[in-house]
C-alpha cells in the first residue's frame, strides 16, 4: 500500500513538469506573441504586451472563492476529485485555451487577432493554476511518509524547475530574429505552435484520465483513500 501511494506520488510530480511547461507559456512565448499578432487597443486603451500577464493574478484572485464554493458544493453531492482529476481538467483547459487563439487566428481577416481572445486564454489557464496550485503539499501530506516530506517538497519544485526549463528551451522555437518577422509569418509560427501545445495538452489529459481510472480500481482493491 505505501509503494502504491508512493507510485501515485511520483507519477503526480511528472504530471506536474508537463503542466509548469505549458503554464509558464504566458511570461514567455504569449507576450512575444501578444507584440506580434495581438491588436493591443482594448476599449480605446493602448495596452503594453507584457500587461497580459497580469491577468493571470487578476483570475486567480476573481476565480478562488468560485472554486472553492464549487469543492464546497462538490462534496455536499458526495463527488469527490481526487489530484489526478485536477490534473486532467486542468490539462484539458490548457488545450482548450491554446485551440480558442487557434480558432482566433484561422478566423481573423488580418495578421492580428482580438486582445480579448488572450483575455479568455488567461482565463483557462488560471482556472487550470488553481487546480494545481496546492498540490505540492497535498502530495507530500497524503502520499508519502512523514520522514520524506522535505524530500516530496523539494521534488515539487524540482518539477516546477524542470518544467520551466523545458518551457524555455521551447520558446525558442518561436524566437523572433533580430529583424523580426512580419505579421503574417510570426502568426503562422506561432499557430503550428499552438497546434502542437494544444495537441500535447489534450493527449495529456486522455492518458491522465485513463490512469486516474486504473488507481481509482487499484485503491479500491487494496482498500486505499486517494486525494
Amino acid at each position: 500500500t505505501v509503494f502504491l501511494k508512493q507510485l501515485i506520488g511520483v507519477f503526480i510530480f511528472c504530471q506536474a513538469i508537463l503542466f509548469f511547461i505549458i503554464y509558464t507559456q504566458m511570461y514567455s512565448t504569449l507576450v512575444v506573441f501578444a507584440n506580434n499578432n495581438i491588436d493591443l487597443n482594448i476599449l480605446g486603451f493602448e495596452v503594453p504586451p507584457a500587461s497580459f500577464t497580469s491577468l493571470n493574478p487578476f483570475w486567480i484572485l476573481v476565480l478562488s472563492p468560485i472554486l472553492a464554493k464549487i469543492y464546497l458544493y462538490l462534496s455536499e453531492k458526495k463527488i469527490s476529485l481526487i489530484t489526478t482529476d485536477k490534473y486532467s481538467i486542468a490539462m484539458l483547459l490548457c488545450s482548450i485555451a491554446f485551440i480558442i487563439l487557434i480558432l482566433a487566428s484561422d478566423a481573423s481577416s488580418s495578421s492580428k487577432i482580438s486582445g480579448w481572445w488572450l483575455v479568455l486564454y488567461y482565463l483557462l489557464t488560471s482556472v487550470a493554476e488553481l487546480f494545481i496550485s496546492a498540490v505540492g503539499l497535498v502530495v507530500a501530506a497524503q502520499y508519502f511518509p512523514r520522514d520524506k516530506i522535505s524530500f516530496c517538497m523539494g521534488a515539487w519544485l524540482l518539477s516546477a524547475g524542470c518544467g520551466n526549463t523545458i518551457a524555455g528551451k521551447l520558446a525558442g522555437y518561436v524566437a523572433m530574429p533580430e529583424g523580426g518577422f512580419g505579421a503574417a509569418k510570426s502568426l503562422e509560427i506561432f499557430h503550428s505552435y499552438f497546434y502542437v501545445l494544444a495537441t500535447i495538452c489534450m493527449i495529456a489529459s486522455i492518458i491522465f484520465i485513463i490512469f486516474t481510472y486504473v488507481f481509482r480500481r487499484v485503491a479500491k482493491i487494496n482498500n486505499l483513500e486517494l486525494v
